[in-house]
């Protein structure tokens, strides 16, 4: 999605009511932008079901196009919702522009919402805090990024799946040697914090004092990390058209066995596997993912980035703030967990005489996700008989996540930071510029976004 930027002026239209502007009732639930299941047959049947669990009248609108500008076209013409989805990268303009509610006394006042067991404030507060206030909860367990490589060609190879950047410069060289594939592929620099774990510097912001932020890929010490990266690009172990590849661009080098490796989500580790073993056109022997540890930096210390959070917000006017709470209750529910991987009972899967769960063509082709397949709640477990075949591999992805993931810091300027620091860094990478004048350029750059409420300081 791109970056939600509405004026000012819409949210003091927002805030403000506009006359003529429509008002729920206090007894029902408008909500903007999300759903469960995106499909035309379905669109009536969430607010059906969620009537229905909640003892309330729920009424949805979920553009399919433009939602950025629909949605800011709602709140500018005086709608008044409960709830709105945004993503983390919209959260802190809205908060700034006083657009969403402060969450956080009736976080502490429900009993789900203050359960850490269920909602971890770990990995779904402590990231989207501001000044001590919490203003949007998540939808879904996002994780984080991990290295997938071939387990296959590391059997192959007789190696261990790399922890050290020695260790991927020799898997790399195999690679080029044994399979003519790079060793690694990327998109731009979106998913390499798995291998800058060995230079000890993380993605994102931090805050070194208050109000002043530093930015470690645009450090000092980061120079050696690109530097290293340039390294890669020269012996010819990085694909080199990273700075061009989109999503399907990169993931496809790695499932036809052009790249050994690929920084991605650690969902995707059971998906790559899937999705070879169902191309028909996959002419490889075998094809075999697990994730690698974040590398080791010379501290003892790995650290992977956590994902940007879907995020469910209540907008500082809303009618009905108890009745979102009892939404976010119940989608961190069993009952709400089983809707957003199974779907809905009697289209996507029925009950049968002895209580199993049998999936319809239509659920089986939804692959068990109606928009969040990995459901906040960590205590509800999945149904017997529908455990992932590659679980196993799933699972030590998603622990290297939990054990090392550090939340990525963004705020309103990071959209522009990133570009800073992608433009210089694909210099360094091809060798037109040295790491150190780099990283100088990138702070010179970011250190100019400094404003009366926040600064940039190296």
């Amino acid at each position: 999605m791109k970056k939600l930027l509405i004026s000012l002026v819409v949210f003091m239209a927002m805030l403000s009511g506009c006359s003529g502007s429509t008002s729920p009732t206090a007894d029902s639930l408008e909500i903007f932008g999300w759903e469960i299941g995106g499909e035309e047959d379905e669109q009536a049947m969430f607010p059906q079901m969620l009537s229905e669990q909640l003892g309330v009248d729920v009424t949805t609108n979920v553009p399919k196009d433009d939602y950025v500008k629909q949605l800011a076209a709602a709140l500018a013409s005086g709608e008044i919702y409960d709830l709105i989805y945004i993503q983390q990268e919209n959260y802190y303009d809205l908060v700034n522009q006083g657009a969403l509610m402060d969450l956080t006394d009736l976080i502490a006042s429900s009993d789900v919402l203050s359960n850490p067991d269920i909602l971890d404030p770990e990995v779904y507060l402590d990231p989207i805090e501001i000044d001590g206030g919490v203003y949007a909860l998540p939808t879904k367990y996002e994780g984080g990024l991990v290295a997938a490589v071939r387990n296959d060609w590391l059997k192959e190879f007789n190696m261990e799946a790399p922890t050290t950047l020695e260790e991927w410069e020799a898997y790399f060289a195999k690679c080029k040697s044994e399979k003519d594939a790079f060793g690694v592929t990327l998109r731009g620099i979106d998913y390499i914090q798995p291998w800058m774990s060995a230079f000890n510097i993380t993605e994102g912001l931090v805050e070194v004092e208050d109000g002043v932020y530093t930015v470690p890929y645009a450090s000092d010490d980061a120079a050696a990390a690109w530097e290293w990266w340039n390294k890669m690009y020269m012996a010819g172990y990085l694909e080199p058209n990273f700075e061009t590849n989109g999503s399907s661009d990169f993931r496809d080098q790695f499932m036809s066995g052009k790249t050994g490796s690929v920084g991605y989500w650690w969902h995707w580790i059971g998906q790559f596997d899937d999705k070879v073993q169902d191309d028909s056109s996959n002419t490889q022997d075998t094809f075999d993912t697990i994730a690698a540890p974040a590398a080791l930096a010379p501290d003892g210390s790995r650290t992977l980035s956590i994902g940007d959070l879907s995020l469910m917000a209540i907008p500082a006017n809303a009618d009905s703030p108890e009745l979102a709470i009892k939404f976010f209750e119940w989608l961190y529910s069993d009952e709400g967990s089983m809707a957003t991987v199974f779907g809905y009972e009697g289209h996507d899967y029925n009950i049968t005489a002895d209580g199993s769960i049998e999936l319809t063509a239509v659920g089986e082709e939804h692959n068990l996700n109606h928009g969040a397949a990995n459901p906040v709640n960590e205590t509800w477990e999945m149904p017997e008989g529908f455990e992932s075949p590659n679980e196993a591999d799933e699972l030590v992805a998603r622990q290297y996540v939990d054990e090392t993931g550090v939340p990525v810091i963004k705020n309103a300027d990071y959209g522009k930071i990133n570009e800073i620091v992608a433009k210089y860094a694909s210099q360094i990478i091809k060798g037109k510029i040295s790491g150190e004048e780099g990283t100088k350029a990138m702070q010179e750059e970011i250190a100019a976004l400094s404003n009366d409420d926040v600064t940039y300081k190296f």
